[in-house]
């Protein structure tokens, strides 16, 4: 089985931190994203992968070896680069899918047969003898994916695929990238900073900022029991909602019972959530709120409706369809929200119009603000 072990890889640049103990492992055959803003190291981690930086400590580990002190083209891995691909303008489209073939001294014969398989895969048999000036930004997204899937390498690297392509072709090249990706067998890393671009490819994704991974899960992870606010913010669009306040418990029919005590309005608590905020000292806290757990009151029953919080809000804006559109609201005084609502005709939303909108308590999180972290995911404790 090919695997990738990244296992404590940490690197400076001077006094700047650019990685600070980065550990994750891509099992066989997986599609393994990484995802983070600019600066965030993910451009770093590549280099030390690929062989073209050194790590200060740590290592890279592939396919049951330790590969951190191998040259680059000793490491058995294969690279789509973000621009202008990795390819070599001077050589024509066939000879650029051969490099890597040619290089490793493979007979004439053999290199022909699989370059024209691939190409035929991919749809551009009949731009083999083009130069690669002579081709669009797509053909040339064929090529370089071409170029990767020619060669049995024990890893593929994606970096920023997407990152030169109109948006119109993004959909059509997600496809042939997983196409590639489950022609090879063989783990594969897709670099990005665009969370909806991981959630489109990826089984597993790592969160980075600052050159820590912040957290590593699926994408029902990351949406619904995001790590830490910074998670809970870049991962998602429209980003989750934050409310601020202090808790403050009271008896209740059911029994104990806290609420966040924000500028606004008093919210709710999971009763599941008592016991353990009872055992722990937080004066403040922050509650996360999903945009999509804000709906309207209008469209559900009341024996649903029970299970929400109630709200009066005001309009301030909206985008998007009627299958999907963001609408903000402003509650009390200087709040506002962002719902994620479906099935509504934007005709039937009017900037100033107030509406009754409820909260969905079971699917709040709660965050320490003092160092961002998740206290409490959906009915679940996490401390």
């Amino acid at each position: 089985m090919y695997t990738l072990e990244v296992s404590g890889v940490t690197k400076y640049f001077g006094k700047a931190c650019a990685l600070d103990n980065v550990n994750f492992q891509v099992s066989d055959s997986e599609l393994f994203a990484l995802v983070g803003p600019s600066g965030s190291g993910k451009t770093t981690i590549l280099r030390i992968i690929c062989g073209l930086e050194t790590a200060d400590s740590g290592k890279v580990i592939l396919d049951g070896r330790n590969i951190s002190k191998l040259e680059p083209g000793a490491r058995n891995i294969s690279m789509m680069f973000q621009s202008p691909y990795g390819l070599l303008p001077f050589l024509n489209v066939f000879d650029n899918i051969a490099f890597g073939l040619k290089t490793r001294r493979l007979d004439s014969s053999g290199i022909e047969m699989r370059v024209v398989g691939v190409a035929h895969t991919l749809g551009i048999y009949h731009l083999l003898q083009r130069k690669i000036a002579h081709l669009s930004g797509g053909e040339q997204q064929r090529v370089a994916l071409a170029r990767l899937l020619v060669r049995e390498t024990a890893l593929s690297i994606f970096d920023e695929p997407l990152s030169h392509i109109d948006a119109h072709q993004r959909q059509h090249t997600l496809r042939e990238i997983l196409l590639v990706h489950r022609m090879k067998h063989r783990p594969s890393i897709y670099v990005t900073h665009d969370h909806v671009e991981a959630f489109a490819v990826a089984s597993r994704i790592a969160v980075l900022a600052n050159g820590r991974v912040q957290q590593i899960g699926t994408r029902d992870e990351l949406l619904h029991t995001p790590a830490n606010l910074f998670v809970a913010q870049f991962m998602s669009t429209p980003p989750m909602n934050l409310v601020y306040g202090y808790l403050q418990g009271a008896y209740t029919q059911e029994g104990m019972r806290f609420r966040v005590l924000s500028r606004d309005f008093s919210l709710p608590l999971p009763m599941a959530w008592t016991q353990f905020i009872q055992r722990n000292n937080w004066p403040e806290v922050v509650v996360g709120v999903r945009p999509e757990a804000i709906v309207p009151l209008g469209g559900l029953d009341a024996v649903a409706a029970k299970s929400y919080f109630r709200l009066y809000a005001e309009i301030v804006g909206h985008e998007g369809h009627e299958k999907s559109i963001t609408v903000r609201l402003k509650v009390g005084i200087a709040t506002e929200l962002n719902a994620l609502m479906y099935d509504m005709l934007p005709e039937n939303l009017r900037t100033g119009q107030r509406m009754v909108v409820g909260i969905d308590i079971a699917r709040l999180c709660l965050f320490d603000p003092r160092d961002g972290r998740l206290l409490l995911g959906p009915q679940t404790a996490v401390v």
